[in-house]
């Protein structure tokens, strides 16, 4: 909810981040999924009230651990470059997962910048 709230963009990127997973998504067969997912999927997240179920990856970051960014953003990115699908915010958000995982590694070793 803190992402949607943070600023006047958010809800865009977003919607244009899930859009993206549903064209892959379609491109493997789903043809169920389409934008009606996405809006389904804001406004399910939009609703949701604290505290709740945090999704894993956030789960993780909060606890200082590594992230399954290969696993559940890097197998979805892998899908579109099979299929040739466009997923310009999908690869954007998974090398900024990929940098901030990282930096948890640096941190539990000391390392950190």
């Amino acid at each position: 909810m803190q992402f949607l709230e943070s600023g006047e963009d958010a809800e865009q990127v977003m919607r244009n981040l899930m859009a993206e997973i549903v064209a892959v998504a379609q491109a493997c067969g789903y043809d169920n999924l389409t934008q009606g997912s996405v809006d389904s999927g804001i406004g399910r997240f939009k609703n949701r009230k604290p505290p709740g179920v945090e999704p894993s990856m956030m789960a993780d970051a909060m606890a200082g651990r590594n992230m399954e960014v290969d696993a559940i953003v890097g197998n979805v990115l892998r899908l579109a470059k099979a299929k040739r699908v466009n997923v310009t915010v999908l690869r954007t958000t998974y090398a900024l997962l990929r940098a901030l995982d990282g930096s948890f590694t640096r941190s539990r070793q000391g390392n950190a910048p």
